[in-house]
């Protein structure tokens, strides 16, 4: 699914997870392992999805974690 909203925009803050993918070479499993998810885990909150991003890159700020967030969050507020 992130496939499709993934394009080469430096505003769109889905590139920083582009960029972590490309510079590793994480295939979807890799991409999954790295995070420690499952594909039947329940939805992430902003709290858990800080988390597992901050697995796949230290350096990425707050701020740029709850952009990301805001851009792929459901109705229910998850990930």
């Amino acid at each position: 699914m992130w496939l499709s909203r993934i394009y080469e925009d430096g505003d769109n803050p889905l590139q920083m997870i582009r960029e972590i993918v490309s510079r590793h070479g994480l295939t979807q499993d890799d991409l999954l392992f790295q995070m420690k998810l499952k594909p039947w885990d329940d939805g992430l909150t902003l709290p858990k999805f800080k988390e597992v991003i901050r697995r796949l890159d230290q350096s990425i700020s707050d701020s740029q974690i709850c952009a990301l967030f805001k851009t792929i969050k459901d109705a229910n507020n998850l990930v």
